[in-house]
């Protein structure tokens, strides 16, 4: 996110542009040469304006060094940034690549459409998200689905009967 402009960020539509990054000093396309828009959760349209107060004047690139004002010209500044914030409130060592897979599997596990969560990830593919958490598509289920397709059959059932506040043990005892 060192390449992310202010640009890149649309405040009305809560959408942020992802079309470049930056590797060595230059600017380049993204991995897969796919330009996407992610859709920002309240809490990043948050950080994102109390952030505009501090750096949009100053130029066109988000993520500024707290030290220089300079924009980023690799990673590795961030990446001393983020383990020292993470010692600093006790949690183990990982890099910050795995924030990805937590934003993931925590849309899964809240029952979001995995292919919109492949999307937000910039997935080629649905197979890539499948493959990679299909664990946790899984474990948010807990009946859910079950449940939409029951919802749906009574609804569907109780238009046909007049009657939908029947359950089926209702009906099976008149039949007898």
């Amino acid at each position: 996110m060192i390449a992310l402009q202010w640009g890149d960020i649309d405040f009305n539509a809560g959408l942020l542009r992802v079309q470049r990054v930056k590797v060595f000093r230059q600017y380049k396309g993204t991995k897969t040469s796919q330009i996407r828009d992610v859709e920002l959760n309240s809490r990043a349209m948050a950080a994102l304006q109390k952030h505009k107060a501090h750096g949009f004047l100053a130029g066109g690139t988000v993520f500024l060094h707290p030290r220089t004002g300079e924009p980023f010209n690799d990673d590795k500044p961030v990446r001393l940034l983020w383990d020292a914030a993470l010692k600093g409130i006790g949690i183990r060592h990982r890099n910050a690549y795995q924030t990805r897979h937590t934003f993931a599997t925590l849309n899964l596990m809240a029952g979001a459409n995995p292919m919109w969560v492949a999307r937000q990830m910039g997935h080629t593919t649905m197979k890539m998200t499948l493959e990679r958490y299909a664990r946790w598509i899984d474990s948010a289920d807990r009946g859910n689905e079950r449940a939409k397709l029951e919802a749906r059959l009574w609804e569907n059932f109780g238009k046909k009967s007049g009657e939908p506040w029947k359950t089926m043990e209702n009906l099976t005892s008149e039949n007898q």
